[in-house]
């Protein structure tokens, strides 16, 4: 019975939580700078608040992104 509250009530945070987040990053609002009460729970979800990568160039991560996708979907597509 302890299980089914405590995984309902992570559904709920889950729920509650992610829609806040991804608009807040798509409209890129920091929350944590507007409403400090909510800092510990958004803490940057801005698009400018993270640097880049230093040392990378985008091109490089993008291609490593991609090949961390097709590479995995290349091989489970595959028939026997």
């Amino acid at each position: 019975m302890l299980n089914a509250v405590i995984a309902l009530g992570a559904y709920a945070y889950f729920f509650w939580s992610l829609p806040l987040a991804l608009t807040a990053f798509m409209v890129n609002v920091d929350i944590g700078s507007r409403v400090p009460s909510l800092a510990p729970y958004f803490p940057s979800y801005s698009i400018d608040a993270n640097p880049p990568i230093p040392g990378y160039d985008a091109v490089v991560v993008d291609v490593a992104l991609l090949g961390l996708f097709a590479i995995p979907h290349s091989i489970f597509a595959r028939s026997k």
